[in-house]
C-alpha cells in the first residue's frame, strides 16, 4: 500500500495512507483534527492534480458531493465535508472498517467458497437494497423528488464493515434531476459494463430501474460464482441487449426456484417487468430469507467477515470469536464437495475488471472499439478419470487441515485435533472438503466443550508449520491445529516456535463452548552477532519528579490506577452497537473556573482495543464500539466543595430509539488518584508554554494484555498551585506521536485508567520541552528530528 509523506497535512485533515487511485482521483484514509484535540477517522477522496482543469470531470466531482452529502443512511457512508485545499478539490466521508463486496467474494474463493452462502449473500443484498431505496425516493426542500439513480452499482462500490454493516459509496457517476427542470440527457454510457442495464446500452437515460438491474448483477455474482454476463466489452452489449445469460439454477443447483425467479424479475430485459422499486426487490428477498434460513440473523454478516479475515484482523490485535451458533450454521451453508466441483467447471472465477483498491476508469459509448483491457478467466480443465483432484486455491495466511484419529488425551493436556501435512500430499476427499470439513469438526468440538465446560482455540501460524506447545507441554501436531477441551475461565499458554523465527507466547482465555482463533506472526531471527552485555538492573521509575526533568518513563504497570467503579457514573452498552456520546453542561471543582469534560473508561471483551478503551468526553461527539459498560467520572483530590452535574448524552447508531442521558454529579462522581496510582510532574512555570511528547519505547505500554495492542496514550491532569491535592485540574489525553502544548499550568498529573492490573507490561517515553518562555519569544527550541529519541 502505498503511503503519503509521512505527517501531510492536507487543511484540517491528515493524510496518513493512500488506499487507492484511479485515473483521476486517489482516496486516503486520513484523520480530522477538531477543537479540543478531537479527532475522527475519515476518508479523502481527492482530485489528482493533472485533473484540477478538468472542467466534465470537476463537475461530477463537485456532483458526487452535492448528492451524497445531502444522502443521510445507515446503508450509505456519510460525507461529511466537501472543499478545496491549495487548488485540489476533495470530498470527506465516513470511514467504513472493513472490506470491498468484491474483496469478499475473492476471500470466499480462495477458502474454497465459490459461492457466498445464500443466506448472507440476501442479508448482504437486502442491506445494499435499502440504501439504494432511500436515495432513490429522496425529496428536495420543497417536497420534490431528486430522481437520484446511483448508475456505478458494483461490489466494488458496497463495503461491507467488519461489525457486518452494509455501506453504499461513490455517487461519483450518479444523477440526481429536479422534478420539471430542464437539464439536459446525458446519453453518455458510464459505469462498469458488465453492470450495465440494458437501457443504458440503447443509449436511453437511467433511472432507479437500471440501478435494480445492477443490484441483481451483483446478487447473481454472489450466488452463482460469477458474472451473468461475461467477455469482452462488445460481447457483454451484446449480451445484456438480448438478455442472453446463464440462468442462475444452471450454475447453481442448488439456488431455490422462487430465489430464482426474484433474481429473473430483477434481470429483466425490459425495465418495465423488473420491480418498480428497490424496496420492493428488498422485500421479496426478505419474504425468501425469512421462509429459506429463518434461523438466520443480521450479526452474521460480521461473524462472516471475522471467518473470512481472521488473519488479518488477529494480525491486528483484533481476535475472532466465532459463535457454535454461526460454526453450525456455516456447516449447512457451504456446498459439499461435489457441488463445488461442478460448479468450478461449469464457471471459473473470473478476474476482476481492476485490482483492489483501484478506482476505475469511467468509459465512454464512444469507446467501444478499445474495451477495458481484461485477460481471459482462468479456465479449469476437467479432471482425467481417476486424476486427483486439483489442489484448492491457496490461503495466504492459514491452511486449516482435517482431523485425523484423536491421540489419547492426558487429563492436564489439551487434546489436539490437527496434524501436519502427510507425505505425498493430501487425500482427494480432503483436498476438496477441507472448508467444510473444518467447519463439521469446529461444530463437534464446540458441542463437546460446552457439555464438558471446555473452550477450543483455532492455533495458526505464519509462517505454518511451527512446533506448539501449551501450559509448557509440547504437541505432536503443529500449525495450523484445533485445540479442544481447553478448560474454561482458566488462564493457558500457548507457545509457537519454528526453526529461523523469533519464538511466539500468548496467554488465552474464553469462556465456555466458544472457540478463540488466534495466529501467530512469527518473525525471522536477526543475523547472529556478539551477545549483548547483560542489562544493569534498573530501578523502578520513580512517581513524582520536578523540572528539569529529562526523559521520563511512564509504566503502564506503576502509573496505573483501578478505575474506582463505586464513583462512576455507569451505563450497560451492547458490544455490537456503536454509540456517539459527548458532554454537556457544566461543573464546579470548586476553583474559579467550571469544566465541561469528563474522563471515561470502558469495559469490554477481547475486541476491545487498549488504545480505545479510555479518553476525555467534552462537546464533540465521541464513537464507542466494542464496550459493554461505559464509566464517566471527573478527575479531583478535594470534592467536598464541588458542585453541579455534567449530562453525558449517549446516541445508539442506526437506531431511532431516543438518546440516553447519564447524569456525572461533581461530587458523587469524582476521583482521587493516591500516589501510588500516577505520575506527577511539578515545578513548570505557568508563564511558560511547555510541549509534551509521548515515544513508544522497545516494549509498548499495554493495558489489555497482548490482544488489547498499544495503549498509545495517557490519562493527563494539570492545574496550577502545588499540586492536584492544593487545586483542581484539567483533564487532557496525551497520545503517542501527536506533541501536546500547554501554558498556565505548574504541575501535570500523568495515569492509565484500568481495570484489571495484572496483565499491563511495557511503558512510554514523555519528552518535555519548553517552547516560549514569559515573554514569547521562544526558549530552548524544541527537537528537529521527528523520530523518537532512543
Amino acid at each position: 500500500m502505498q503511503q503519503p509523506s509521512e505527517g501531510l497535512h492536507f487543511g484540517k485533515y491528515k493524510l496518513l495512507e493512500r488506499i487507492a487511485t484511479g485515473g483521476m482521483a486517489e482516496i486516503y484514509r486520513a484523520r480530522m483534527t477538531a477543537a479540543a484535540g478531537v479527532t475522527k477517522p475519515v476518508v479523502i477522496k481527492k482530485i489528482r492534480p493533472g485533473y484540477a482543469g478538468n472542467s466534465a470531470f470537476l463537475s461530477m466531482f463537485v456532483n458526487e458531493a452535492r448528492i451524497a452529502a445531502g444522502l443521510s443512511h445507515g446503508n450509505i457512508a456519510q460525507v461529511f465535508d466537501f472543499g478545496e485545499v491549495d487548488g485540489e478539490y476533495f470530498i470527506a466521508m465516513e470511514w467504513v472498517d472493513g472490506r470491498t463486496l468484491s474483496s469478499v467474494m475473492r476471500r470466499a474463493r480462495e477458502k474454497g467458497m465459490y459461492t457466498l452462502p445464500q443466506p448472507l449473500a440476501l442479508l448482504i443484498a437486502v442491506e445494499m437494497l435499502e440504501g439504494l431505496a432511500y436515495a432513490h425516493t429522496r425529496l428536495d426542500e420543497r417536497g420534490r423528488p431528486l430522481h437520484i439513480v446511483h448508475r456505478d452499482v458494483s461490489p466494488q462500490n458496497v463495503l461491507l464493515s467488519y461489525e457486518g454493516q452494509v455501506k453504499l459509496v461513490d455517487f461519483g457517476i450518479a444523477r440526481a434531476r429536479l422534478a420539471g427542470s430542464a437539464e439536459p440527457v446525458e446519453h453518455g454510457l458510464k459505469g462498469k459494463y458488465t453492470y450495465f442495464a440494458p437501457e443504458q446500452v440503447r443509449g436511453r437515460e437511467p433511472d432507479a430501474r437500471s440501478d435494480i438491474f445492477a443490484a441483481g448483477v451483483v446478487i447473481y455474482e454472489m450466488l452463482c460464482g460469477r458474472l451473468p454476463f461475461e467477455g469482452k466489452m462488445p460481447d457483454v452489449l451484446r449480451k445484456l441487449a438480448l438478455g442472453d445469460f446463464p440462468r442462475p439454477r444452471d450454475l447453481n443447483p442448488g439456488i431455490p426456484t422462487a430465489l430464482e425467479r426474484i433474481l429473473l424479475t430483477a434481470l429483466a430485459v425490459e425495465r418495465e417487468q423488473r420491480y418498480a422499486t428497490a424496496e420492493a426487490f428488498a422485500e421479496a428477498l426478505t419474504r425468501h430469507l425469512h421462509t429459506a434460513a429463518p434461523d438466520v440473523s443480521s450479526s452474521a454478516r460480521a461473524h462472516f467477515m471475522g471467518y473470512l479475515f481472521e488473519a488479518e484482523l488477529v494480525g491486528e490485535g483484533r481476535p475472532v470469536l466465532l459463535p457454535r451458533e454461526f460454526l453450525a450454521q456455516m456447516a449447512r451453508w457451504t456446498q459439499s464437495p461435489l457441488e463445488r466441483r461442478a460448479l468450478r467447471e461449469v464457471s471459473p472465477p473470473v478476474r476482476e475488471p481492476a485490482a483492489e483498491g483501484d478506482e476505475e476508469e469511467r468509459t465512454p459509448i464512444a469507446d467501444l472499439e478499445l474495451p477495458l483491457p481484461e485477460a481471459p478467466a482462468p479456465q479449469v480443465a476437467p479432471s482425467p478419470p481417476g486424476a486427483d483432484e486439483p489442489p484448492p486455491v491457496s490461503r495466504p495466511e492459514r491452511t486449516t487441515l482435517p482431523l485425523p484419529a484423536l491421540a489419547p488425551a492426558t487429563p492436564d493436556a489439551p487434546r489436539l485435533d490437527a496434524s501436519a501435512p502427510r507425505a505425498g500430499g493430501l487425500p482427494r476427499m480432503v483436498a476438496l472438503g477441507a472448508p467444510i470439513f473444518m467447519a463439521l469438526t469446529a461444530t463437534l468440538a464446540l458441542l463437546v466443550s460446552t457439555s464438558t465446560g471446555t473452550f477450543s482455540v483455532e492455533l495458526s501460524s505464519s509462517p505454518p508449520g511451527a512446533a506448539i506447545r501449551v501450559n509448557g507441554k509440547p504437541q505432536t501436531a503443529r500449525t495450523p491445529a484445533l485445540l479442544t477441551q481447553l478448560p474454561a475461565d482458566v488462564e493457558h499458554l500457548l507457545e509457537v516456535q519454528l526453526p529461523g523465527r523469533v519464538p511466539w507466547s500468548q496467554t488465552v482465555r474464553a469462556e465456555r463452548g466458544t472457540t478463540l482463533a488466534v495466529h501467530a506472526r512469527l518473525l525471522p531471527k536477526r543475523p547472529h552477532t556478539a551477545a549483548p552485555a547483560p542489562r544493569p538492573h534498573q530501578p523502578p521509575p520513580p512517581r513524582e519528579l520536578r523540572m528539569p526533568a529529562g526523559r521520563i518513563s511512564l509504566s503502564s504497570v506503576v502509573h496505573a490506577f483501578r478505575v474506582p467503579y463505586v464513583s462512576t457514573a455507569q451505563m450497560r452498552l451492547d458490544p455490537s452497537r456503536t454509540y456517539s456520546v459527548r458532554v454537556e453542561g457544566q461543573a464546579s471543582l470548586g476553583g474559579v473556573s467550571s469544566v465541561a469534560h469528563a474522563g471515561y473508561f470502558l469495559e469490554g471483551d477481547s475486541r476491545l482495543a487498549a488504545r480505545e478503551s479510555f479518553g476525555v468526553l467534552d462537546g464533540e461527539d465521541r464513537m464507542v464500539r466494542n464496550a459493554s459498560r461505559l464509566h464517566v467520572f471527573l478527575l479531583d483530590a478535594n470534592r467536598t466543595d464541588n458542585h453541579g452535574t455534567l449530562r453525558v448524552r449517549v446516541r445508539e447508531w442506526g437506531n431511532g430509539s431516543a438518546d440516553t442521558i447519564l447524569r456525572v454529579d461533581a461530587r458523587t462522581h469524582a476521583v482521587k488518584l493516591s500516589r501510588a496510582d500516577r505520575f506527577l510532574l511539578r515545578g513548570l512555570e505557568p508563564g511558560t508554554t511547555y510541549e509534551f511528547v509521548l515515544w513508544d519505547t522497545e516494549e509498548p505500554a499495554q493495558t489489555r494484555g497482548f490482544d488489547g495492542g498499544p495503549v498509545s496514550r495517557v490519562l493527563g491532569l494539570y492545574g496550577a498551585g502545588e499540586g492536584p491535592e492544593a487545586a483542581p485540574g484539567l483533564l487532557t489525553l496525551l497520545e503517542v506521536g501527536r506533541p501536546l502544548r500547554i501554558r498556565g499550568t505548574s504541575w501535570l498529573q500523568l495515569a492509565f485508567p484500568d481495570d484489571h492490573l495484572t496483565d499491563n507490561t511495557g511503558s512510554l517515553l514523555l519528552e518535555v520541552t519548553p517552547v516560549a518562555g514569559p515573554d514569547g519569544p521562544p526558549a530552548s527550541p524544541p527537537p528537529s528530528s521527528s523520530t523518537p529519541p532512543r
